[in-house]
């Protein structure tokens, strides 16, 4: 499996932008609305630091992950009434300690044991060493059912429960033998979105 060290790749990543001649990045920007002119997006309205503008631009890509300018600009889209749930990663530190005080310790049976009052919803784990960190472990485990993210409300609620539940996978592991040492170091910044309104293409 691959194995990521999520800082690096954002200093990376600034670094690839910040050398190609025509990329004009925007960071802590917005998108408000689209202009549609004969059918087609024409502009894009953004709102930053600077105030609300326009950006022009002759095909636009709708990288939200929700169809959010898709929806806006009145285009076809429909959602599954079973939406694949939300995640929220996050990063623990311990899980060696407890792996290595137990042979045949298993995470994810671990994580969504139900006999633990804090379990998590039953479905699939995964974990992955960070690179030069030692004794950290980023653990994807959290899973919070029903949610639509492209509603503002469930987005929040989501959120909210995703780290909830980030919370407990720390509480799980620290029942466990060896699990002293165990701390949740840190939690994604955004939860991860699957699913919510599919393009309807011709």
């Amino acid at each position: 499996y691959a194995r990521l060290n999520s800082a690096e790749l954002i200093c990376q990543l600034d670094a690839l932008i910040r050398e190609h001649p025509t990329i004009r990045p925007f960071l802590h920007t917005r998108f408000v609305r689209p202009l549609v002119r004969d059918g087609r997006v024409t502009e894009a309205i953004v709102e930053d630091r600077t105030g609300r503008r326009a950006i022009r631009a002759k095909v636009f890509i709708d990288a939200s992950g929700d169809g959010d300018l898709l929806a806006r600009a009145g285009l076809p889209s429909k959602k599954r009434d079973d939406l694949q749930p939300p995640t929220v990663c996050a990063i623990l530190a311990g899980v060696d300690d407890v792996q290595a005080a137990d042979a045949s310790f298993n995470l994810g049976g671990a994580l969504c044991d139900p006999a633990h009052p804090k379990a998590l919803p039953v479905g699939f784990v995964w974990s992955s060493p960070i690179p030069g960190l030692p004794g950290l472990r980023m653990i994807a485990g959290t899973r919070v059912s029903g949610a639509d993210c492209s509603d503002a409300d469930q987005l929040t609620a989501a959120e909210m429960e995703g780290r909830r539940q980030a919370r407990a996978m720390r509480d799980i592991l620290a029942d466990r033998p060896g699990g002293q040492s165990v701390a949740l170091a840190q939690v994604a910044s955004y939860i991860g979105v699957r699913e919510t309104r599919h393009a309807c293409c011709l």
